[in-house]
């Protein structure tokens, strides 16, 4: 048997209220024709003689979306009701189950890294190759550099430059460096021109040194060489200055003592 009080609202209703925060002035009305039981009472709350009954229909649809967004806002804790044997066993799955997720995920991550860093040398490459190695390489790699030397051994620069570049393809392992004996690419190629360096970026020729000599009168090292490319966006760096400052700055003063030495009554006594 369903209950109502003197304001024809059963328990539930009261409750649904109470839960909103409504009172039966603040409740929502019915509102519009067929407000009333008949039409008498249509006439009296129009002319508020007689209050429109609540709209409990509205109030349940308030009820059930706020009790949603409590659900999202605070969803319940699954550990609250446990005890803790219970909770000492949970957490030992979980364990288990966040390290399987660590594994999975590292082994992702490793061979990911092992598909991408698959160089980590440089390659000798014949006339043959050049096409494969090198240009379909580069169109592969997109906008990750192949780099190509033109070499000779006879010349001092070359194994200079092939020795630097065996240490930058161990550093960036994704980079692919190559060397080709410049006879090999072109028969014609002068000796004048060497060494020359190449830098293929999706398939095409971005950047060209021809005759890269030492860098201000001193030879080009590593460290050198990888600040000049990640100036240019060719690979990364961890170096914070430009090692080349400090060989410029050595030249220069080599050359300004060779001026006062020229100088006449210049004593060499007062350069120590």
């Amino acid at each position: 048997m369903c209950i109502r009080d003197r304001y024809g609202c059963t328990d539930e209703q009261r409750a649904t209220m109470a839960e909103l925060g409504l009172t039966l002035e603040t409740a929502p009305k019915t509102e519009g024709v067929g407000a009333g039981k008949n039409e008498w009472e249509d006439a009296l709350i129009k002319h508020k003689v007689m209050d429109a009954p609540l709209d409990h229909k509205k109030m349940a649809f308030m009820l059930q979306m706020k009790r949603e967004d409590e659900e999202i806002l605070n969803p319940e804790n699954e550990f609250d009701d446990k005890e803790f044997d219970e909770l000492l066993e949970l957490e030992d799955e979980m364990d288990e189950r966040m390290f399987q997720q660590y594994r999975e995920s590292r082994m992702a991550e490793l061979l990911d890294q092992q598909k991408r860093e698959k160089f980590g040398q440089l390659f000798q490459v014949k006339q043959d190759e050049y096409v494969k190695q090198i240009t379909e390489a580069s169109q592969e790699l997109g906008a990750t550099p192949v780099f190509v030397h033109l070499y000779q051994d006879y010349i001092p620069e070359c194994k200079l430059l092939n020795e630097c570049w065996r240490e930058l393809a161990r550093r960036h392992k994704h980079i692919k460096f190559v060397c080709i004996r410049s006879t090999d690419a072109n028969a014609d190629f002068p000796d004048s021109a060497l060494p020359t360096q190449l830098v293929y970026l999706n398939g095409i020729v971005a950047d060209r040194t021809v005759g890269f000599k030492s860098h201000g009168g001193d030879p080009f090292t590593p460290d050198g060489l990888e600040w000049l490319y990640a100036q240019k966006g060719w690979c990364q760096t961890e170096l914070e200055e430009d090692p080349f400052e400090r060989v410029t700055m050595h030249v220069l003063a080599k050359k300004h003592n060779k001026t006062l030495r020229n100088r006449v009554g210049y004593d060499s006594e007062d350069s120590d």
